[in-house]
């Protein structure tokens, strides 16, 4: 009996830190305003489970940490559509190394050069021309943090 009660006890100890390790998470930001009226963008993502369409905010999430649960390992593939006026303007993917403990986010920008140029801890970005606008490229790139200890910047 009392070594069932130390298996429990050690068990009761540890799983929030397991918990926390298999649970890994994403988001999807772009810049309010950043689009024409006749564009959208279209986000989604596959981590090894299928394709999935994205939630896309103009703000990080408040409270939560992410808005899709992804898998904890792995890679997660995440796809870019611009388009306007029914036709497809840019596409865009990046592929996001998965680790647990840890939720991303996926950022999205017209612009004409690098957003990440000044970001410390940002990925590489990937970018694209899009139709129609010689000036602007579609830029992809992502972020991420802890979720059981994140760093407070």
């Amino acid at each position: 009996m009392r070594l069932l009660i130390m298996f429990v006890m050690a068990v009761a100890t540890f799983a929030p830190a397991s918990a926390a390790i298999s649970e890994a998470g994403v988001y999807f930001i772009t810049p309010a305003g950043g689009l024409a009226p006749n564009e959208k963008l279209a986000l989604s993502y596959n981590d090894g489970l299928g394709w999935k369409q994205g939630r896309v905010r103009t703000k990080a999430p408040q409270g939560r940490l992410y808005d899709h649960r992804v898998l904890p390992y792995g890679k997660l593939r995440v796809h870019a559509v611009l388009r306007g006026n029914g036709i497809t303007l840019a596409r865009a993917e990046i592929n996001v190394p998965v680790e647990g403990d840890r939720y991303y986010d996926i950022h999205t920008e017209l612009r004409p050069d690098d957003p990440t140029r000044s970001c410390m801890g940002c990925s590489k970005a990937v970018s694209v021309l899009i139709k129609g606008k010689p000036r602007d490229r579609l830029w992809l790139w992502y972020g991420f943090n802890g979720i059981s200890n994140p760093i407070i910047f």
